[in-house]
């Protein structure tokens, strides 16, 4: 099985830990990047059980791309941040963490 790109509509082929290709993952803020990485956990992709705090991360890392692309309304991303919020059942204070080095308040107002 081929493990793709999460963007959306990327069909780019990845090894298994990364979450983007090249391309989409550079579209990503620096610390945004950084953020991934501190809450991937070596060989999360064969057990098949990343963190709460990792899928987060990796929700908003899409949405940013798709808003970036364009292939999502602010209003839309938006609304998709909220309802990731309310499914996660990590700590507060990675989320925290992951909202501000998502800096997805910033890319939501410089969308509009």
């Amino acid at each position: 099985m081929k493990h793709l790109c999460h963007a959306l509509k990327c069909a780019t082929p990845v090894p298994p830990r990364l979450l983007m290709c090249n391309r989409h993952w550079h579209l990503l803020p620096k610390p945004a990047r950084d953020l991934i990485w501190h809450y991937y956990e070596d060989g999360q992709e064969h057990r098949k059980d990343p963190s709460a705090a990792y899928l987060l991360a990796q929700s908003c890392a899409v949405t940013i791309v798709a808003l970036r692309e364009r292939v999502l309304s602010p209003i839309t991303a938006r609304k998709h941040i909220v309802s990731c919020l309310a499914c996660y059942n990590g700590s507060a204070e990675d989320q925290d963490n992951i909202l501000a080095g998502m800096q997805i308040d910033e890319l939501l107002d410089e969308a509009w």
